[in-house]
């Protein structure tokens, strides 16, 4: 079941003190950048939405979505393969580099010949296919990513300083040049250049640390690192599938306003998983190099597990309580009709991050094959229920189906987890739950009555979980790694 890339390979081992050590810096140096990404990213959604209303913000949403499964053939897996060997072996690093961006610019070409043809036959005016086309472009920069090796080297805060300069950039640009519903043009062009300058920063840091890069198209290069990465891009598709479907199909079944009121809930959701990223981007490295060792392996994924649970069930929790006041003070007035969505996407974001904590920890052993065939299982029932669902009930068929298949992915997933390490999280579970009793549910049936200001909710939720995590014995957990 577990299979190396290369069978002589010698896997870096941590002692306990090491990389923890490297884990809380990483966390703070990655997190705090991701936060203010998050904080521009979202600044930047909630002014397209107003700017760009719900139909022009719903283009943009509908390329997002058809995109994403193209940059997914472009990265063919190779973000997690990459990442995982350069942790195993950091030696090989400058030979990577040039070996997977060589492949991925080759694929690049043939993925934007795909998006552009596509694109073209679509029964669409001239404005909605330009703007698609130049989301298209960024293609490249996603080719030219090396994101991948200083997840893999576990330096964060070269990817942080890079992620929060282009981020910068993107919102400049925005609020610039894109101030009425015609400059949704320009808008998608900022999008394109903001990842192309992000991916510009990361391979300037490699050439002034690593040297020039040496790009490989052989053919033993393909053969050698395709086998152990179609399993993985396969998988990742299939997840962008059954995450990103539902605007696609909204976009066919329905209308391009009702794509944008979901898309805005979909750009939300999106911002409460970035707590997530971060811990699953600064441990993978880490529960990679547990493989071989039950206990390692063990230990890693529940430190994981501790702060993963906590999070993704208090926040997806307290924001579907407050779902609808929610999407009102981000994207506006107008976006009011997204509420009930938006409270069951928050419900599967607690989900999300149950899920990635057994997902995440199956890639880095060498699961691959197992985590492919689960989620695979899951976006053929996404797909189903959405079809079946979208046409009645519009955005809140698209949530409900989105919830149910996370659902199912989580049972699969855990099942083989458990397989491979057991199940120590019995603990974690009953102490978060705990938590959410006391900190979230009494308090929010006490306070809900008064019609508070939303700020004011958020405050006394938040205290009064943070507390009740304190008194359940999760506080520690998730400030203190040592």
């Amino acid at each position: 079941m577990i299979e190396h890339l290369d069978s002589e390979q010698n896997v870096t081992r941590d002692t306990d003190r090491d990389w923890k050590q490297r884990a809380f810096g990483n966390v703070l140096s990655f997190g705090s950048a991701k936060a203010v990404s998050a904080v521009v990213s979202l600044v930047l959604a909630a002014y397209l939405t107003r700017v760009l209303e719900p139909s022009g913000y719903g283009i943009l949403g509908f390329g997002s979505a058809l995109l994403s499964y193209f940059v997914l053939f472009v990265r063919l897996g190779f973000k997690h393969l990459g990442a995982r060997e350069v942790a195993r072996q950091p030696v090989i690093a400058s030979q990577l580099v040039g070996q997977l961006l060589g492949m991925q610019l080759v694929l690049a070409i043939v993925g934007f010949a795909g998006f552009a043809g596509l694109v073209l036959a679509l029964p669409k005016d001239a404005v909605f296919k330009t703007v698609l086309l130049i989301q298209g472009l960024s293609l490249f920069a996603h080719a030219l990513s090396l994101d991948w090796l200083y997840q893999g080297l576990e330096r964060m805060k070269v990817l942080a300083i890079c992620q929060v300069a282009s981020s910068v950039l993107h919102l400049v640009g925005v609020l610039f040049f894109v101030s009425d519903p015609e400059d949704i043009v320009i808008a998608a062009g900022m999008f394109s250049a903001g990842l192309a300058v992000n991916s510009a920063l990361l391979i300037g840091a490699f050439v002034r640390g690593f040297g020039g890069i040496s790009f490989s198209l052989q053919i033993d290069t393909w053969k050698k690192y395709l086998r152990p990465a179609l399993p993985i891009a396969t998988s990742t598709f299939m997840v962008a599938l059954y995450f990103s479907i539902d605007q696609v199909l909204l976009g066919f079944m329905r209308t391009e306003a009702e794509v944008g009121l979901y898309s805005a809930a979909v750009k939300a959701v999106s911002a409460a998983q970035i707590p997530a990223m971060v811990l699953v981007q600064v441990l993978f490295p880490v529960l990679s190099t547990a493989i071989g060792s039950r206990d390692d392996m063990r230990e890693r994924s529940l430190a994981l597990a501790r702060r993963m649970f906590p999070i993704g069930l208090g926040s997806g929790l307290i924001a579907a309580f407050l779902g609808t006041d929610l999407i009102v003070a981000f994207a506006g007035s107008a976006f009011e009709p997204a509420g009930t969505a938006f409270s069951y996407l928050m419900l599967n974001v607690a989900l999300i991050y149950i899920t990635m904590t057994f997902g995440q920890s199956l890639i880095a052993w060498d699961a691959q094959n197992i985590y492919m065939v689960v989620v695979t299982a899951g976006a053929v029932i996404n797909i189903v229920l959405n079809v079946l669902l979208i046409p009645p009930h519009g955005i809140e068929g698209a949530a409900v189906a989105t919830l149910a298949t996370e659902a199912v992915v989580l049972v699969g997933l855990a099942t083989q987890h458990i397989r491979m390490v057991g199940f120590p999280y019995w603990r974690t579970l009953l102490q978060t739950f705990a938590a959410l009793g006391l900190g979230v549910i009494i308090p929010y049936v006490l306070i809900v009555q008064y019609h508070l200001p939303l700020w004011l909710d958020l405050c006394i939720l938040g205290l009064t979980y943070t507390g009740a995590l304190f008194l359940a014995g999760l506080g520690k957990a998730l400030f203190r790694w040592k």
